[in-house]
């Protein structure tokens, strides 16, 4: 979810050797989230962003931000505390690396 616009998207995640590199993003209703079929969980723990890859299609930021209390996934502008828009916690963002994240989960 974009965390300035509330808006949910999409990232098309692409295998290369040992390294998810994010290429592509597009915006998406909620209720087509919904029905896509998420793999349960992926290790990504070596994610990393391909030339290419445009961010997120409502705000542009690249970077992406895992939400310590619920765990769902959003973009952020690289502030040292975030908001989260699918739960409304703020926090401190450390520099710690993602071992499994879920999919889905609406």
């Amino acid at each position: 979810m974009c965390q300035v616009s509330h808006g949910v998207y999409g990232i098309r995640l692409e295998l290369r050797e040992k390294t998810w590199f994010k290429t592509w993003a597009f915006p998406m209703k909620p209720i087509t989230a919904e029905r896509e079929n998420f793999q349960p969980e992926m290790d990504l723990s070596n994610m990393d962003a391909d030339a290419t890859f445009p961010g997120c299609p409502y705000c542009h930021s690249k970077s992406l931000v895992q939400c310590g209390d619920c765990g769902r996934i959003y973009c952020y502008e690289g502030e040292i505390e975030s908001t989260c828009p699918w739960c409304g916690n703020t926090g401190m963002i450390s520099n710690g690396r993602w071992d499994a994240v879920s999919g889905g989960g609406y």
